[in-house]
C-alpha cells in the first residue's frame, strides 16, 4: 500500500513540474516576447505539447495557430497519441473551422 502511494504521490509530483515548465515557458515567452531561449519556434511548439493529455486553444495569432495545427497534424499522422482538443470562444473559431 505505501508504494501504491508513493507511486500516485510521484506521478502527481511529475504532472505538477511539466505543468509548472510550460507555464513558466508561456511567462518567458510573453515577457519578453521572443523565442530567445529556444532554438526555432518549432522547439518551443514541441516544448508546449510534447507532455500535454489535452489543449485548450484560446483566441491568438499567427504563433496559437501554429501550435494548433501542428499539434493536430501530428495526431492525424498517427506521430502523437490522440487527446481532447479545446477550441475556447467559438465566434473566433468558428470561420478557421468553416474554412477546413
Amino acid at each position: 500500500v505505501t508504494e501504491s502511494v508513493g507511486e500516485t504521490a510521484t506521478a502527481n509530483q511529475n504532472k505538477n513540474d511539466i505543468i509548472q515548465r510550460v507555464l513558466m515557458t508561456e511567462e518567458m515567452s510573453v515577457e519578453d516576447n521572443t523565442n530567445a531561449h529556444f532554438e526555432s519556434r518549432s522547439a518551443h511548439c514541441e516544448t508546449l505539447i510534447d507532455n500535454a493529455t489535452a489543449a485548450f486553444f484560446l483566441p491568438g495569432d499567427i504563433p496559437t495557430l501554429n501550435v494548433l495545427f501542428a499539434l493536430v497534424c501530428e495526431i492525424q499522422t498517427k506521430r502523437r497519441a490522440r487527446m481532447p482538443v479545446f477550441l475556447v470562444g467559438r465566434p473566433f473559431w468558428q470561420p478557421i473551422l468553416d474554412g477546413l
